[in-house]
């Protein structure tokens, strides 16, 4: 009909064509072999991708692929990447991006997330299913996946976790405590270190805890490697940035080479602090840096000596765990991630939080660690406070009377974990306030080491 002249549309043979009035009639002409339209369109990082879909009208060959609405819009890319998904059989003829624009309907738009992040109180993270228009793209070095499932069997897995150490429930809290620091105190976050001998099974006890988020976790591929074997400085900080509000394992921290160590102190910094150092560009003006969300946990056997990076981790001397219980963990891995779903869904439904009486309660270790003369008393208080108050909601959650089997050993042990790491930032101090002081008199007076001759001759 008249209406439906200049219209454009799938023919019965496949192809598309429009209906146009010729020789005083209507007629089909023939547009091209690649019907397309756009399927699905994403926004990412301020950009925005199209999922485009069709079926060959010549060999039937189905196709999908994706492209950036940037790329779509140029005729010569467009073009390119339509010749390239339909192949040799179906000629593209004169259809253009604007063609597909006209005849496309109903597109799906999502949005596409590449960290675990927060939106309100609503977890960004895979397997949580509380938003419909979302799709993940995760780092693989941040295999985070959570599901729902038998909570009993995982409250059985979570029993030998806390157990299979003195320090696993420090560790646990840290773990699953991340999310919640992200999002109430993303300005006091903090690390956590393991330091032991070889054989102390320090990473498969990491990656069993880390584990609750993902069994991913468990995959060795997923260990982020400290030192000349593992990754740059750079590729560290994309993986520390790409973990968002999760926990972030750093393997393998050593001190035999002074450069390992300086590298781990500028990670530990940028981290905690919040942000890579500012870099221009070549055309001016200043890169965009990524955030840091995540809980650094460290990994290794000799800790760098460094007292405002001591001062930002909690350091745990670590011995060999029961492995009975670790093995027991590994063995049912696949109930973990149901820890962190109801953890999850706990934190974005609970009136509790890290905020309220968070002021208060670090007032009051502030001066308890001062008048031990521990250096640095703010950041020991900050921790300190942090995993208690942590530890009071997963008394309250889903989870809580696992929890509160525990509460007693988790006590004990952040106690004397806090003495031990407030003894060790003060003397490390020291140690660098003596090494300064012999710097400045080098720096001052470099004769004094080289020998100053009188005038005899002789040395004095």
């Amino acid at each position: 009909t008249d209406d439906n002249m200049n219209t454009i549309g799938l023919a019965e043979d496949g192809c598309l064509k429009t209906n146009t009035f010729k020789d005083g009639a209507s007629k089909l002409v023939w547009l091209s072999d690649c019907p397309v339209y756009i399927a699905v369109e994403t926004e990412a990082q301020h950009q925005t991708e199209y999922t485009f879909k069709g079926i060959g009208a010549r060999d039937k060959r189905s196709v999908c692929f994706n492209m950036l609405a940037t790329a779509a819009s140029d005729h010569s890319k467009f073009r390119a990447a339509m010749v390239n998904a339909f192949g040799a059989p179906n000629k593209l003829g004169k259809l253009t991006y604007e063609i597909v624009q006209e005849i496309t309907q109903n597109t799906l738009k999502k949005r596409r997330i590449e960290v675990p992040q927060w939106d309100g109180p609503i977890p960004l993270v895979p397997g949580m299913n509380l938003a419909d228009d979302i799709e993940y793209k995760l780092s693989p070095k941040t295999p985070v996946e959570v599901h729902d499932g038998d909570i009993n069997a995982a409250k059985h897995a979570l029993r030998d976790l806390l157990g299979m150490h003195k320090y696993a429930p420090i560790l646990v809290t840290t773990v699953l405590g991340a999310p919640a620091f992200a999002r109430w105190h993303v300005d006091d976050r903090f690390g956590l270190a393991l330091w032991g001998l070889t054989g102390t099974m320090k990473t498969s006890t990491v990656q069993a805890v880390m584990a609750e988020f993902g069994t991913g976790y468990l995959d060795d591929a997923a260990i982020l490697k400290h030192g000349r074997a593992g990754a740059t400085l750079v590729g560290t900080l994309e993986v520390f940035a790409g973990a968002g509000c999760m926990a972030q394992n750093l393997d393998n921290v050593k001190t035999v080479d002074h450069k390992d160590g300086a590298r781990y102190i500028s990670i530990i910094h940028a981290t905690i602090e919040g942000g890579d150092k500012l870099r221009g560009k070549k055309d001016g003006g200043i890169r965009d840096s990524k955030p840091f969300k995540c809980t650094p946990i460290i990994t290794g056997e000799v800790k760098p000596e460094e007292a405002s990076t001591s001062a930002r981790v909690l350091n745990l001397s670590w011995s060999r765990p029961d492995e009975v219980r670790l093995s027991s963990v590994q063995a049912n891995a696949d109930v973990l991630p149901v820890i962190g779903y109801h953890w999850l869904k706990y934190l974005s439904t609970t009136e509790l939080n890290l905020v309220e009486g968070f002021s208060q309660a670090r007032t009051k270790y502030l001066t308890k660690f001062t008048t031990a003369r521990y250096t640095n008393p703010g950041r020991l208080a900050t921790i300190y406070v942090m995993l208690k108050s942590v530890w009071g909601m997963l008394c309250d959650s889903p989870m809580g009377d696992v929890f509160q089997e525990f509460t007693q050993e988790f006590g004990d042990a952040l106690d004397e974990a806090i003495v031990a790491q407030g003894k060790a930032v003060t003397d490390e101090t020291e140690v660098e306030r003596f090494l300064t002081g012999i710097r400045e008199l080098i720096s001052s007076s470099p004769s004094c080491l080289e020998g100053d001759a009188s005038p005899d001759g002789r040395e004095r």
